[in-house]
């Protein structure tokens, strides 16, 4: 490595789930026990506020459900926090952004879809929009000669679910990625588990194949989400990434054990013994599931190379697929293995602020380019224990 080339940081906060109420004031909204109950913790705010202004941030990400139930108030007090400064008595609560002339990132979550009540009656964004915009499918940033990439994914429902998500296809489709120093997802809902997280299938994606097929195609170094008020950030050396299960069948999980050196869900890092992974795989005609690899195969060849393909229910049985699909050119090996040989980043952000949360806390990477090639992601963790700022954990 030539020691005179340039090295340059981009410093990135990636929060979520702050769930601002529509009252500065307040910190729990209706009494009945509701999934939009709760909403910021004006100390936890306060403190988190302190802390992202001691830091030398370039740009700040934001995972959705800045709102506790999407009160145009509550989003208008979340973009002058980020953008300016909140009148709390005599202290001003605010990152002062616009002043600092510096960008940040954002995308709704689920509970920015209630519109301030207590359904999502409405089934869009209509307050969201209104404060914060419609968000752009892309957004592209130059920071210190380095230009970031953002991939903006709107995963919240309209079908009046509370916390499922769902991203539509045409989301998933013409995205310029490579074209960027580094290109970065975000999404609200998670798409992948962390260890030792259980799966709550009533908060998951829908279409959890189709959006893994697209993240697992893409040229992505990092994705961003939040959504489970969890923790979890890892640079992984593989871009396959698998999930809890709730299939106990377990031959391919022999083949994954095989071809991931480090597997998302290995035991190693669960604790505890693998029951398979989590998508929805249709039979063929006796019955039978296709194994993972050929299921993978054929939605790669279907999704991503867009070729004609019949799936499993068009055949009697495994065998007769296994024939179709090896009988249709693809070069899903070889992509496969380009995949393996790459490194993608999975940061989950806790909620940042929210009462009810048993964590309060953040994220942040540090993007490290040398000659403007990203080289390395440090990643840092902050939590709130008390007092009157977060603490790197």
């Amino acid at each position: 490595m030539d020691s005179t080339a340039e090295k340059t940081v981009v410093k990135i906060a990636h929060i979520s789930d702050i769930h601002m109420s529509e009252n500065i004031e307040e910190t729990i909204g209706d009494r009945l026990r509701m999934v939009n109950m709760f909403g910021h913790n004006i100390l936890a705010l306060a403190a988190l506020t302190d802390t992202l202004n001691d830091l030398d941030l370039d740009i700040i990400v934001v995972s959705g459900d800045v709102s506790r139930n999407g009160n145009k108030n509550a989003l208008a007090w979340a973009k002058t926090w980020l953008e300016e400064a909140i009148a709390y008595g005599d202290y001003n609560i605010g990152l002062h952004l616009n002043q600092k002339n510096k960008p940040y990132i954002i995308v709704p979550g689920n509970h920015d879809r209630f519109n301030g009540k207590k359904f999502q009656q409405d089934r869009d964004l209509e307050n969201y929009n209104q404060v914060f915009g419609q968000m752009p499918k892309e957004k592209r940033l130059s920071v210190k000669g380095i230009e970031v990439l953002f991939s903006l994914f709107d995963s919240t429902t309209d079908d009046g679910s509370p916390a499922l998500g769902y991203i539509q296809p045409q989301q998933m489709v013409g995205r310029h990625r490579g074209k960027a120093n580094v290109n970065i997802a975000v999404v609200h809902h998670h798409i992948a588990q962390p260890p030792n997280h259980h799966r709550e299938p009533q908060t998951e994606i829908k279409n959890e194949v189709e959006a893994l097929l697209h993240f697992v195609d893409s040229d992505y170094d990092a994705i961003m989400f939040g959504h489970t008020h969890k923790c979890y950030a890892e640079l992984l050396p593989v871009r396959l990434f698998q999930r809890n299960a709730k299939y106990k069948k377990r031959p391919y999980l022999r083949w994954l054990r095989r071809i991931l050196p480090f597997n998302f869900i290995s035991k190693r890092r669960m604790g505890e013994p693998l029951d398979g992974v989590s998508y929805s795989r249709e039979k063929t005609r006796d019955g039978k599931y296709p194994s993972f690899e050929y299921y993978l195969r054929y939605l790669y060849i279907k999704e991503v190379m867009d070729k004609t393909v019949s799936g499993p229910r068009d055949f009697e049985n495994v065998k007769h697929f296994y024939r179709h699909i090896d009988s249709i050119e693809n070069d899903f090996d070889k992509r496969y293995r380009e995949l393996l040989s790459r490194r993608c980043l999975l940061s989950m952000a806790p909620s940042a602020a929210q009462a009810e949360a048993e964590l309060n806390g953040f994220v942040i990477l540090e993007f490290n380019f040398v000659a403007k090639q990203l080289k390395d992601i440090i990643i840092r963790r902050f939590a709130h224990q008390g007092g009157n700022r977060y603490k790197e954990v």
